[in-house]
């Protein structure tokens, strides 16, 4: 009875072939985004040596490490590149003569896949930037208010005093009516 209950909570842990938890999907989702994120940095302060990432890593001392690791992979991505433009006509060519008509409809496929991909791509690009000017568009007088917010309980508390309470005032009641007006046109 123990085991049948073992082997049937295993079975619902588990898909036959696939982990139970994304590790590859999680991880390679951690590493692209934390790339970004650096890249962003960079963007802003001009450059990685001024960038927050290139200061954190001074203060730890791992700055002129990660700038030797940073130019191994730019030297073999270029000697990746000169490969493929030596090697990649070579093989081009030898693929054409082999395959024949064959080469020229995988070649046509592959261009109109490309053709698919960008536009695709420029579609995915018009839809962030709708999205981002909504959002922006949506938060602009958010600001404003919300500084109208503290205002008026900065001086509300000025105008209270300070003195012993002894419940809610109309002071303290009307600071509330304003800031939940205030706060329900945020919405």
């Amino acid at each position: 009875l123990a085991s049948q209950g073992c082997t049937s909570l295993a079975g619902k842990m588990s898909t036959p072939g696939m982990p139970w938890f994304p590790w590859k999907t999680l991880s390679f989702l951690l590493l692209i985004s934390t790339a970004a994120i650096i890249n962003l940095d960079c963007q802003k302060h001009g450059n990685f040596s001024k960038s927050s990432t290139g200061q954190f890593l001074r203060d730890i001392g791992q700055y002129d490490r990660v700038l030797t690791g940073y130019q191994v992979v730019v030297d073999r991505s270029k000697e990746g590149r000169q490969w493929v433009d030596t090697n990649v006509p070579v093989y081009a060519e030898h693929a054409r003569r082999v395959g024949g008509p064959y080469y020229e409809v995988a070649q046509t496929k592959a261009g109109e896949a490309w053709a698919l991909m960008v536009l695709g791509y420029g579609k995915l690009e018009l839809a962030v930037k709708a999205g981002w000017l909504r959002l922006r568009g949506g938060c602009l007088g958010h600001r404003s208010r919300l500084i109208g917010l503290g205002r008026l309980w900065s001086r509300g508390a000025r105008s209270c005093g300070s003195g012993p309470s002894r419940g809610p005032s109309p002071c303290s009641r009307e600071l509330w009516t304003l800031s939940m007006e205030t706060l329900t046109g945020l919405q």
